[in-house]
């Protein structure tokens, strides 16, 4: 009868803790993507968990009136009702949830005559599971100590697709790079250096799709101009859409040939350019002696509807810089610091950022702004969501940041040994096919030299296809993209920063980036890659006088990531509209 009892009823029992367990397990899965949650039978937290409960009842032996409950609004009132005989829910923090299942009853045959459970054991027992689950938004390396802002009338909109950050700001600057265009090897006596966008008579960074009064106004130095031509960016077999001076999209010169240093082309753009959203360069064609158009190298880009483009010396005026995320260290210019070591790092815990709440949130925050939570070297918080800045990113931090590490402190971020391995199978995600790094010239190291588009789940989309702020398509990159160290988020700003070092500035969104230089047509199977750059990293100099001046970050729509898996890396959650990593903790 004992051999009996313990083959039977503890048997019998431990296969239902486990059926309870499982409940309880997946019950906090199911509940945990609606987090962060409250206490109360109506949250959609405790509907999802109870819901799960109610539908996945183990065997349970007590009679019918006590029973596990049958209807969802019933298990959800049991679950916060503050007493775990009935099940319980607990959030633990914000991104952690605890739910205790209902307790099963088990009926004994043998196990009660022999008291194994217990004296007062007779005839059942009850057993219950309990799990614990953290939601997170993917980590991949954590949050870059660097911010983007978003766009603003006049100002290009820099948060999406190719964007450089620079050192010194104003100072050396990669240009944008251009891709190749029809009659890509023309060049002229024109000399472009800039293009500003008008829609309506408003400063705009983009003009509308279908907008008829859209307007450029090219500036520079002018030998015999006498068309302004509009090249597609994402195919140089087409010819360019020119408008010239009989055509009546031509505002000014009066005349032409135009000559004239320091002077101005001013033309409404046509409705052949703006009849979709697409990445365009203007060039200007000179008659007489030359007939051609000016050099790619100048073309100004022009973005229609919401298609991105590279804005270069962003960091000058604000859109694209570095933030102040204190560290336990003090805080200095060298590569002990701050900034250089939450670039290798990540941020020190328990310090995490979230966004400012408000609809909308406040542009500018303090310590007195509703919701804002600041920190400090002796207070580093979970969900900082007001930050100081530093305009640009130096070389002393950038250097060891990115490369070169501090000896016996740290390595630099993509000083990793390898580069990724191929999702698909095939090969690895280095510029040459292979997991091998690349030796960045110079600086005496090899790092990961993963490619963005390696991480691609088709071969034909284009990196211009999800670095779009309206982007609305289906799930483009393997998860693995996660665990790539060129991957990170970007705090967003409302807009570009005024004064850095005194004032702080709102967490308004998060952008997904990824370290490395290709042009926004490049694709799985066509994973071209700029050469002016070691793989997003400009470096310049050898040996102890080695240094990054510029950074090339690739701008992407969260639509197109997916969701993490059981090996992503997870961090704090950022909230609804994020990518997830739901893990069970405990």
């Amino acid at each position: 009868m004992t051999f009996a009892a313990l083959a039977v009823d503890l048997g019998n029992g431990l296969a239902r803790k486990g059926d309870t367990q499982v409940q309880a397990d997946f019950a906090a899965l199911a509940g945990a993507p609606e987090l962060p949650g409250t206490k109360s039978a109506s949250d959609p937290t405790v509907l999802a968990a109870a819901d799960y409960l109610v539908r996945n009842a183990p065997q349970d032996d007590r009679p019918d009136a006590d029973a596990w409950p049958t209807s969802t609004p019933v298990m959800a009132n049991n679950l916060v009702d503050g007493s775990a005989d009935n099940g319980e829910v607990n959030f633990l923090t914000g991104d952690k949830l605890q739910v205790i299942s209902p307790p099963a009853q088990v009926n004994f045959g043998f196990a009660g005559v022999f008291r194994m459970f217990g004296a007062d054991v007779t005839n059942h027992i009850d057993v219950a599971g309990d799990a614990t689950v953290q939601v997170g938004t993917p980590d991949g390396l954590g949050v870059l100590p660097m911010y983007v802002a978003s766009p603003t009338p006049g100002n290009p909109a820099c948060d999406y697709g190719l964007q450089t950050l620079t050192d010194p700001p104003g100072g050396h600057v990669v240009p944008p790079t251009v891709p190749t265009l029809y009659l890509d090897s023309d060049t002229n006596d024109n000399d472009l250096d800039g293009i500003s966008v008008s829609d309506g008579g408003a400063p705009a960074s983009t003009i509308p799709m279908h907008s008829t009064v859209g307007q450029i106004s090219l500036t520079g130095d002018f030998k015999d101009a006498t068309r302004v031509g509009f090249f597609r960016s994402d195919d140089p077999a087409i010819p360019a859409v020119y408008v010239q001076k009989s055509d009546p999209e031509w505002v000014s010169p009066a005349s032409t040939p135009y000559t004239q240093n320091n002077g101005s082309i001013v033309v409404n753009v046509p409705a052949t350019v703006t009849a979709e959203d697409r990445l365009w360069y203007v060039r200007v064609y000179q008659a007489g002696t030359k007939n051609k158009w000016s050099a790619r190298a100048e073309a100004q880009p022009l973005s229609v509807g919401d298609a991105p483009f590279e804005c270069v010396g962003g960091s000058s005026s604000g859109n694209f810089g570095t933030l102040k995320m204190p560290r336990s260290t003090s805080n200095n210019s060298t590569g002990t610091g701050w900034i250089a070591r939450n670039i290798a790092l990540g941020l020190e815990p328990p310090l995490s950022l979230a966004l400012m709440p408000g609809t909308p949130p406040p542009w500018q925050c303090a310590a007195a702004t509703p919701g804002a939570v600041i920190s400090d070297a002796s207070n580093r918080r979970p969900g900082t969501n007001c930050l100081d800045t530093d305009t640009g990113m130096t070389s002393n931090t950038a250097t060891p940041g990115f490369v070169a590490g501090v000896s016996g402190l740290y390595k630099g971020l993509l000083d990793t040994g390898s580069s990724s391995a191929d999702p698909d199978g095939s090969g690895g995600c280095a510029r040459d096919g292979s997991t091998n790094t690349a030796a960045v010239s110079g600086s005496g190291r090899s790092l990961n030299d993963d490619l963005l588009t390696c991480f691609m789940i088709d071969t034909t989309t284009e990196i211009g296809d999800v670095a779009r702020r309206n982007y609305a398509g289906p799930v483009k990159f393997y998860p693995e993209i996660y665990q790539s160290p060129r991957f990170a988020w970007v705090p967003v700003f409302k807009q570009e920063t005024i004064s850095g070092g005194s004032n702080r500035y709102s967490i308004v969104d998060f952008r997904a980036a990824f370290i490395a230089d290709q042009p926004m047509t490049a694709t799985k199977a066509n994973n071209a890659y700029n050469t002016g750059t070691s793989n997003g990293l400009g470096v310049t100099g050898s040996g102890g006088g080695f240094k990054v001046q510029t950074l090339k970050v690739i701008f992407l729509s969260t639509d197109a990531l997916p969701d993490g898996q059981a090996n992503t890396p997870i961090g704090p959650s950022f909230g609804p509209g994020f990518p997830q990593v739901l893990r069970l903790v405990d």
